[in-house]
Protein backbone atom coordinates (compact mmCIF):
# COMPACT_ATOMS: atom_id res chain seq x y z
CA UNK A 1 0.00 0.00 0.00
CA UNK A 2 1.40 3.26 -0.78
CA UNK A 3 -0.44 4.79 1.99
CA UNK A 4 0.71 8.64 3.66
CA UNK A 5 0.97 9.59 7.01
CA UNK A 6 1.61 13.12 8.51
CA UNK A 7 3.20 13.04 11.66
CA UNK A 8 2.95 16.20 13.72
CA UNK A 9 4.86 17.47 16.43
CA UNK A 10 3.29 16.87 19.59
CA UNK A 11 2.63 19.28 22.92
CA UNK A 12 6.03 21.15 23.73
CA UNK A 13 7.76 19.88 25.77
CA UNK A 14 10.51 21.96 28.17
CA UNK A 15 13.53 19.85 27.92
CA UNK A 16 13.32 18.94 24.11
CA UNK A 17 12.64 23.20 23.20
CA UNK A 18 16.15 25.43 22.67
CA UNK A 19 16.64 29.06 23.29
CA UNK A 20 18.80 31.26 21.16
CA UNK A 21 20.39 34.45 20.52
CA UNK A 22 22.25 37.27 21.42
CA UNK A 23 19.87 38.48 24.38
CA UNK A 24 20.45 35.89 26.70
CA UNK A 25 23.49 36.46 27.43
CA UNK A 26 24.56 40.23 26.80
CA UNK A 27 22.40 43.44 26.50
CA UNK A 28 22.36 47.40 26.63
CA UNK A 29 20.41 49.47 28.71
CA UNK A 30 17.65 51.36 26.80
CA UNK A 31 18.23 48.86 23.86
CA UNK A 32 16.29 45.93 23.00
CA UNK A 33 17.96 42.82 23.35
CA UNK A 34 15.85 39.94 21.32
CA UNK A 35 16.21 35.67 21.41
CA UNK A 36 14.25 33.09 20.04
CA UNK A 37 12.11 29.89 21.51
CA UNK A 38 12.27 26.95 19.44
CA UNK A 39 9.01 24.82 20.69
CA UNK A 40 9.69 21.08 20.39
CA UNK A 41 7.85 17.63 21.43
CA UNK A 42 9.90 15.11 23.89
CA UNK A 43 11.13 13.27 20.79
CA UNK A 44 12.66 16.86 19.58
CA UNK A 45 10.35 17.67 16.77
CA UNK A 46 9.62 21.06 16.14
CA UNK A 47 6.18 22.62 16.41
CA UNK A 48 4.95 24.19 12.81
CA UNK A 49 2.68 25.99 14.39
CA UNK A 50 1.82 28.00 18.02
CA UNK A 51 0.43 25.79 20.73
CA UNK A 52 -2.73 26.87 21.76
CA UNK A 53 -1.91 26.20 25.65
CA UNK A 54 1.34 25.55 26.11
CA UNK A 55 3.26 28.77 25.49
CA UNK A 56 6.50 30.05 26.77
CA UNK A 57 6.95 32.00 30.06
CA UNK A 58 10.19 34.50 30.16
CA UNK A 59 11.05 36.30 32.85
CA UNK A 60 14.07 38.58 33.18
CA UNK A 61 15.98 40.65 35.91
CA UNK A 62 18.67 42.78 36.23
CA UNK A 63 21.02 43.25 39.78
CA UNK A 64 22.80 46.42 39.63
CA UNK A 65 26.69 46.54 40.57
CA UNK A 66 27.52 46.23 43.68
CA UNK A 67 24.26 44.82 44.82
CA UNK A 68 23.49 40.91 45.82
CA UNK A 69 21.02 39.07 43.72
CA UNK A 70 17.20 39.87 45.04
CA UNK A 71 18.40 42.97 47.40
CA UNK A 72 15.94 45.45 47.97
CA UNK A 73 15.60 47.53 45.60
CA UNK A 74 18.36 46.48 43.93
CA UNK A 75 17.04 44.21 41.19
CA UNK A 76 15.08 46.04 37.77
CA UNK A 77 12.73 43.11 36.53
CA UNK A 78 11.48 43.32 33.06
CA UNK A 79 8.00 43.38 33.47
CA UNK A 80 6.82 42.29 30.41
CA UNK A 81 9.06 41.02 27.87
CA UNK A 82 7.44 40.48 24.27
CA UNK A 83 6.84 37.08 23.06
CA UNK A 84 5.42 36.65 19.36
CA UNK A 85 4.85 33.53 17.33
CA UNK A 86 6.92 33.87 14.28
CA UNK A 87 4.79 31.78 11.44
CA UNK A 88 7.28 32.01 8.65
CA UNK A 89 10.71 30.83 10.83
CA UNK A 90 8.39 28.13 13.11
CA UNK A 91 9.58 30.57 16.51
CA UNK A 92 8.84 32.13 19.41
CA UNK A 93 10.77 35.97 19.18
CA UNK A 94 11.43 37.65 22.29
CA UNK A 95 12.14 40.95 23.36
CA UNK A 96 12.98 42.74 26.21
CA UNK A 97 14.34 46.03 26.86
CA UNK A 98 16.16 46.66 30.12
CA UNK A 99 16.77 50.13 31.97
CA UNK A 100 19.78 49.17 34.20
CA UNK A 101 23.25 47.88 33.81
CA UNK A 102 24.47 44.92 35.31
CA UNK A 103 24.20 41.12 35.95
CA UNK A 104 21.51 39.63 34.08
CA UNK A 105 19.16 36.52 34.32
CA UNK A 106 16.67 34.87 31.59
CA UNK A 107 14.74 32.48 33.17
CA UNK A 108 12.81 30.58 29.99
CA UNK A 109 10.03 28.10 31.04
CA UNK A 110 7.57 25.63 28.99
CA UNK A 111 3.93 24.89 30.50
CA UNK A 112 6.03 25.48 33.93
CA UNK A 113 8.87 24.01 34.22
CA UNK A 114 12.45 25.48 33.11
CA UNK A 115 13.83 24.70 29.09
CA UNK A 116 17.53 23.11 29.03
CA UNK A 117 20.00 25.76 30.26
CA UNK A 118 17.77 27.93 31.94
CA UNK A 119 17.75 30.41 33.62
CA UNK A 120 20.66 32.09 31.04
CA UNK A 121 23.30 33.91 33.13
CA UNK A 122 24.61 37.84 31.34
CA UNK A 123 25.65 40.81 31.21
CA UNK A 124 23.49 44.23 30.60
CA UNK A 125 26.18 47.34 29.56
CA UNK A 126 25.41 50.62 30.27
CA UNK A 127 23.42 52.43 27.57
CA UNK A 128 24.77 55.97 25.82
CA UNK A 129 24.74 58.84 28.27
CA UNK A 130 21.56 61.16 29.04
CA UNK A 131 22.38 64.62 29.32
CA UNK A 132 18.94 65.36 31.14
CA UNK A 133 20.11 62.65 33.92
CA UNK A 134 23.88 63.79 34.42
CA UNK A 135 25.14 65.78 37.05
Amino acid sequence: SNAEFIVTAGDPDAYATSVVGAGLQTATAGSPALFHVVAADRYGNARMSEHTTITPSVYVSVTKPGSTFGACGAVDVVQSPTLVWNSTQKRYDVSYTPTVSGMSSVRVTMGGKDVTDSPFAGAVSPGAADAAKSL
